[in-house]
Parts: C-alpha cells; structure tokens; sequence
C-alpha cells in the first residue's frame, strides 16, 4: 500500500493549471476558512479545535497550507502547486456533495435546514477524512513547521464513539505511531532540505522500498 503522502502527490497530480484563476476552483468557503491557530479559541495554552465543523477542519488545512509554502514555492507562484492541495480539495468535494452530513437523517447535522456546516460522526466519509485532516496536520505541528509547539492544539470529540479518534499530537502518536511517524518524517525531510528537487527524490525512494529519502539528507545540505 503506498504511503499516505504520495497518494496527495497523485491527487495533486490533477489539480487545476492555476489556483489563482478563479475562487471557485478553491474549496468551497476557502475565503471565510479560518487561515491562522490565532483564529481558533484559546484556553489554557492550547488553541481548540471543532473538526467536526466544515470551516474548523477545512482551517486545519488552509494552515498547512500556508504554513508549508515555501518549501514548494520553486514549482510556482502563490502556492499554486503545492503538493498538499489534494487534502481540502478532497475536504471541500465532500462538503460540496453532502458527504459529511448524517446519512442516517436522524439528526440535521450537514443539512441546509439544520445546521450545514455540521460534520457529522455518522459519515464514513466524514470519519475517514478525520484522519486524513488530523494526522497529516498533527505531525506537521510535531515537526516543527507549523508556528507552534507540539502541545498547543487540541481538537474537541465528537458527542459519540469519541475513542475512535485522537485528539492532540501525543494522542495521535499513541494511537497511529506508524503513519504520525512516516508524515513527521516526511515533513522533517522538506524542512531540512528546502529544494522542490528533494520532494521528487523522496518519491522516487519511496516507490523503490527506500527509507523516505532520508539518505539523501546529507547529499542534499552538506
């Protein structure tokens, strides 16, 4: 099975010439998505999130985004083509076609007459893009290229099933060790190595058994 980021490589693959052409080739509510961890509540030295509201999660993201910039801006301007565009345009597809809301009808959650920013725990979809938002995100925070420290961001449960999830970066760990280790290293390796030519490296490693191009560090910066 290949890793996770090389699956966003693929889907970024088939993403849009140009971001910037138009709004609506961004996910939907980009505009109004929270871009910074100071545009989330504070409370006892952790900034809180809901991932079970569309813009809090789809903000999860936005900050990723941004704050992972630069280490693909040689493959163009305004963060156009950053690699990471494939998980809020995945987010944002599933918003859009009323994928995270309550299957079961039970509840409004998700819906246009209830609440439709709602994200429900009763969305397969919903559940499995829980992971996709949060580890990705999480490990970045534990690698260091996110503006904050490892022990600053909590996200808040669900009202159910809440041991099905992870809260925070040593929650994560615990429970994914595997995949919070392989996206940290992924992460590390981008920030040591600050050349676009490095990210297509690290691919090539990996698609050939390799350790996640971690040897081409010292080739690469000394």
């Amino acid at each position: 099975m290949l890793p996770p980021y090389v699956l966003i490589f693929v889907c970024a693959g088939f993403l849009p010439a140009s971001m910037a052409e138009s709004s609506a080739q961004y996910p939907p509510l980009w505009d109004v998505t929270p871009g910074r961890f100071q545009d989330y509540p504070f409370e006892a030295n952790r900034f809180i999130i809901n991932p079970w509201n569309y813009l809090e999660r789809m903000g999860m993201y936005k900050i990723l985004l941004s704050q992972s910039a630069k280490y693909f801006s040689d493959l163009g301007p305004n963060n156009e083509e950053n690699l990471l565009w494939g998980l809020p345009l995945q987010h944002g597809w599933q918003f859009h076609t009323g994928r995270l809301a309550d299957p079961t009808n039970v509840t409004t959650c998700g819906y246009e007459a209830g609440d439709p920013l709602c994200i429900s725990e009763e969305s397969w979809w919903a559940c499995m893009n829980y992971h996709l938002c949060t580890l990705p995100v999480l490990a970045a925070v534990d690698a260091g290229i996110m503006g904050v420290s490892s022990d600053q961001v909590q996200l808040l449960p669900p009202q159910n099933d809440q041991e099905n999830f992870c809260y925070n970066v040593t929650d994560c760990e615990s429970a994914f060790p595997e995949v919070m280790g392989k996206w940290k290293a992924f992460y590390e390796v981008i920030h040591q190595s600050g050349h676009f030519v490095f990210h297509w490296l690290v691919w090539a490693d990996v698609k050939n058994g390799g350790d996640l191009g971690l040897s081409w560090i010292d080739w690469l910066i000394n």
